[in-house]
């Protein structure tokens, strides 16, 4: 099993964008992108890993400096989803993007997947890999 968590407000990735000289990716998807993988760099130093695996991952948003003392303790103590953008799917193939040929080989290793969006006292991604072996 291999943990570990994130500081960053969590972010879908964007589509690519066709501009004058071809596709691109959107700046916010390849920066929120670089920075999570230099923070995964930091924690994990060896070979990407090949086995199959189940991940785990919490998506936690701070909530809103104009939310009420009441409103922040209910998003705190989860009596309020994250039911707003972004999309689930699209803040999962950012992370999976970025464990590619660092953590593991490549996103088709994962043969499970558990997500949440969650409020928290503060922005954070908690990230969670268990070999599949390990979970049946």
């Amino acid at each position: 099993m291999f943990s570990f968590s994130v500081k960053m407000k969590p972010v879908a990735k964007g589509r690519p964008r066709l501009g004058k000289y071809g596709a691109y990716t959107p700046a916010k998807t390849r920066k929120a992108e670089s920075f999570m993988k230099q923070e995964i760099k930091k924690i994990y130093k060896g070979k990407p890993l090949e086995d199959a695996f189940v991940l785990i991952i919490d998506f936690i948003f701070a909530p809103n400096k104009s939310d009420t003392k009441k409103t922040k303790e209910q998003k705190e103590s989860n009596q309020i989803f994250h039911v707003k953008k972004p999309d689930l799917d699209n803040l999962v193939k950012l992370v999976k993007d970025s464990l590619n040929g660092i953590l593991i080989l490549d996103d088709s290793q994962i043969c499970t997947e558990i997500t949440n969006k969650l409020f928290g006292k503060e922005d954070e991604i908690k990230i969670t890999l268990i070999k599949k072996e390990h979970v049946l």
